[in-house]
């Protein structure tokens, strides 16, 4: 009886949302964006390398825990939203509309954060 109930309640994983899926192509912006500043480029733009890193944690851990996909099925969400913008041929002021779009986004989500003085999550490094 007790496997049986186990069984019920585990709850098959949701589908990503429009917004699952904004945060997470919003992500991968910031990362570009900062592997392209650790490259001298976007020098004009803040630094994102270190709110890129926390947002990022943030976003995959609530995204996770929105939804029950696997960490893996997220990161890979989030590589998939690199390439894919990395192979765009946007031009530029639409690609800096969308980092000031997605740097919005990112630092009210980092002052709620710290206004609330929660625990970021802990990365965890694939084996």
């Amino acid at each position: 009886m007790l496997i049986y109930a186990l069984a019920l309640a585990q709850v098959a994983p949701m589908p990503l949302s429009d917004v699952h899926q904004r945060d997470i192509g919003c992500v991968a912006t910031i990362a570009i964006v900062a592997a392209e500043q650790r490259g001298g480029g976007w020098q004009d733009h803040p630094d994102m390398t270190e709110p890129g890193k926390r947002w990022a944690a943030i976003v995959g851990q609530r995204v996770i825990d929105q939804t029950g996909q696997q960490r893996e099925v997220v990161g890979m969400a989030m590589a998939e939203a690199a390439k894919a913008q990395g192979v765009l041929n946007e031009d530029i002021e639409a690609r800096k509309d969308r980092i000031a779009d997605c740097s919005v986004v990112m630092y009210l989500e980092l002052a709620a954060m710290d206004s609330a003085d929660v625990a970021l999550p802990i990365p965890v490094k694939p084996q």
